[in-house]
This record gives C-alpha cells, sequence and structure tokens, in this order.
C-alpha cells in the first residue's frame, strides 16, 4: 500500500475485517432503518471489491437495485442503491 494512503486514511478504512468486508456487511444490515423510500444510498468501495459488495448486497437487500459506477481510471469504484418501488 502506498505510504500516503497508510498516512491520511484511518487504520479502520485501510484494515478492516472480512477483506474489508465488514463495513458493508454492518450498513446493508441497517440501512432501512435510515433511508427513507425515496432515498438513495451511495458507496465508494476498492476497485476490487465490486463481485463482493454486489454479493452482499444480492444476500441481504435483494429489494434494492445497485448501479456500480467506474471511476476515471476505468475501475468500479462506487455504487448507487435504491428501494424498488
Amino acid at each position: 500500500m502506498d505510504p500516503s494512503v497508510i498516512k491520511y486514511e484511518p487504520d479502520l478504512a485501510l484494515y478492516g475485517r472480512d477483506n474489508g468486508l465488514e463495513f458493508y456487511e454492518n450498513i446493508v444490515k441497517v440501512v432501512d432503518n435510515y433511508l427513507s423510500d425515496q432515498g438513495t444510498l451511495y458507496m465508494e468501495f476498492g476497485f476490487k471489491q465490486k463481485n463482493a459488495i454486489n454479493q452482499i448486497f444480492c444476500d441481504n437487500l435483494p429489494n434494492y437495485v445497485v448501479e456500480f459506477h467506474k471511476d476515471m481510471s476505468g475501475n468500479y469504484r462506487y455504487l448507487k442503491a435504491k428501494k424498488e418501488m
């Protein structure tokens, strides 16, 4: 990992459990408590985590539509999730 990343990012962001996926697993468990029916969730993730994040959403929030988007380097890096109406 680049030293500048280690210097400026919190340890929690860099060394999460379950290959860094614990944060996302926790979010999907509670998102319905905080997001209105018309609300939208945006999340950034590591460039190699798209498939795992997609699986977490499919397993836990089947009533959400999830769109993955690429960054300027062409890597999938963030998602937009909304409840299906």
